[in-house]
């Protein structure tokens, strides 16, 4: 064939069946085969992610709690806290002994005498005393008492 001795057409077809006998080998290991055991990086990275989905329902269940223990406290305190009606449920102030205040009730006889002296400021911190209601709502009052 082509000029070629016998010892070179020998020598050639050696060099190829070891060039294709590594390729065939280095194919081999290099290749995943399925159905084999996974290797120590593949369980570290399976228990990993084990891991992080156990700590991401342990945080959504955290976040639920929260969540629901925040609802209820607001319930709670929505239903201690005056509402816009300027009532109040007795929380927040207590009224000053010796007088003849309620709780939620202001003494408004003394309120009244403060207004008239002119000493609104004297007036609104009355009644937040005895009522407890905001400062918004005491102004509001008092300013009903006098006449704007």
């Amino acid at each position: 064939m082509l000029g070629m001795s016998g010892s070179e057409l020998s020598a050639t077809a050696i060099a190829i069946v070891v060039v294709i006998a590594l390729f065939a080998a280095l194919t081999w290991v290099f290749t995943s085969r399925p159905g084999s055991q996974p290797n120590d990086a593949d369980r570290y990275i399976a228990r990993l992610n084990d891991a992080a989905a156990r700590q991401q329902q342990l945080d959504t269940e955290k976040a639920e709690k929260i969540r629901a223990a925040t609802t209820a406290r607001a319930a709670r305190a929505a239903s201690t806290s005056p509402g816009r009606t300027g009532q109040s449920t007795g929380v927040g102030h207590p009224a000053p002994a010796g007088t003849t205040a309620t709780a939620g009730n202001p003494d408004y006889e003394r309120v009244l005498q403060l207004v008239r002296s002119g000493n609104p400021i004297a007036a609104i911190k009355k009644v937040r005393q005895d009522t407890g209601i905001s400062l918004i709502e005491a102004k509001q009052y008092v300013d009903s008492l006098r006449g704007k």
